[in-house]
């Protein structure tokens, strides 16, 4: 049952894509350490100015991306993004 980690399946689990700052920086880190890891997060409006840390990886977002002004008021559906992690 050993496995070594280069075969094993890596997610990365980052909470919100909005502005580059410096927890996006150790995204980009991360996402160095395991070139081959899916990325996830609740929401991602970053601009294209702002992605190159994500490699041109496929980030996949929750539901929440897709809620009525999800874009400016992201933070308001913080209650909502525990049920959506956990798939309720």
């Amino acid at each position: 049952m050993n496995k070594d980690i280069s075969e094993a399946k890596i997610a990365i689990i980052h909470d919100w894509l909005v502005n580059p700052g410096g927890g996006e920086k150790v995204l980009g880190a991360i996402i160095k350490a395991f070139p081959t890891a899916q990325i996830y997060t609740m929401v991602d409006f970053l601009s294209n100015n702002d992605r190159s840390f994500l490699l041109s990886k496929n980030v996949k977002t929750s539901i929440i991306q897709k809620f009525p002004f999800a874009k400016q008021k992201y933070r308001a559906y913080l209650p909502f993004m525990t049920f959506v992690c956990v798939g309720g």
